[in-house]
This record gives C-alpha cells, structure tokens and sequence, in this order.
C-alpha cells in the first residue's frame, strides 16, 4: 500500500542520500537511528491525521517490524535518491518528505524531521544545477602561437566560447567525494 511505502521510503531513501550510505549503515548508529524514529512518527502521524491506515497500528510496532525485517533484506541498497543526484537528476523528494511537510503543516502539525532531510536533498539538487551534471574538464587551448597575435586572440576567444559549449554538453564526469573541488 502507498503508505507502507512511504513509511519505507521516507527514512531511508532521503537519510541514505544525505549521508551518501547503503540503507543497512544507517540502522548502526543511534544516530541515524533517532532521525528515522522521528521521520517514522512523523510520517505515522500525519498519515492518521489524514484518516489512512496501514498495516500497523503505531509507530512503534512499525519499527519493529522496519529494524527486524525491512532494513536488514536492504542492507546494501542504496538510495534511489543519491543516485538521482549523483547523475544530475531531479529527486523524488517532493513526492515522498515533501507530502509530509506540505500535508503535516497544513494539518499544523511538526514535521520538521522530514523538512529537514527535504531541504538537505533540494540543497544537493539545487548545487547540481548550478554546476550541472558533474563537474567541467579543464582543457588547455591548442592553437598554435605562430598566429597574428590580434587575429589570435580574436579566434582564441571564439574557440573557448565553441570549447565551453562544448564541455557543457559532452565533457561532463561524476563527481568522485574523494577528490577536492574548485567549482563548489
């Protein structure tokens, strides 16, 4: 059912991608495991609010069933979400923590676990647009010196204008966390 799924999705999809780690990690920290309890109950809350229903009664019979069952058969996976960023992609985030902070507030409720993780995940989208997908290869200009030095800089320029239209369509690489960037 859609709210099984959103209850899945909510903690793991968005946190995973935030903290760029497979699902399972996240169960293996009190801490990570206090910001899904929260998104949980939210999620849970605001799902009952809205006179839905699941296959639990209560957060905590949820979790239980999430902590024993669901986390471990996904304990490699890795977010949909992070994938989506690292490509250059538009998330899901909307249609999963975004219901629950658009629906909760509206019901003036606190949903501030789930907006939270949203604004992390439209941060990361948002800092992929600006630099689009990956980052830009620097290339050295090869034209050769023995040019008019006027006629040079006139065609220097106009090859660096084609050289970068260039490299916004075709020399794009993913961004590897491990190496420092310059255009952050």
């Amino acid at each position: 059912d859609l709210w099984a799924k959103m209850l899945y999705n909510c903690p793991l999809n968005a946190l995973g991608a935030v903290l760029q780690v497979p699902y399972g990690h996240l169960g293996e920290s009190e801490n990570s495991r206090a910001i899904m309890n929260q998104i949980v109950e939210e999620v849970f809350q605001v799902m009952q609010c809205l006179g839905y229903e699941s296959h639990w009664q209560s957060t905590e019979e949820y979790l239980k069933y999430f902590y024993a069952k669901l986390l471990p058969s996904t304990y490699e996976h890795k977010s949909s979400m992070l994938q989506d960023i690292r490509a250059g992609r538009n998330t899901e985030i909307e249609a999963l923590n975004g219901v629950i902070v658009r629906e909760g507030r509206k019901l003036g409720m606190d949903v501030s676990c789930n907006e939270t993780v949203r604004n992390q995940i439209l941060f990361l989208n948002n800092r992929n647009s600006l630099h689009g997908r990956g980052e830009v290869i620097k290339v050295n200009n090869p034209l050769p010196s023995d040019k008019d030095p006027i006629k040079d800089r006139a065609e220097k320029g106009r090859w660096i204008i084609r050289t970068y239209a260039q490299l916004e369509t075709t020399l794009r690489v993913p961004r590897d966390p491990r190496v420092p960037h310059i255009l952050n």
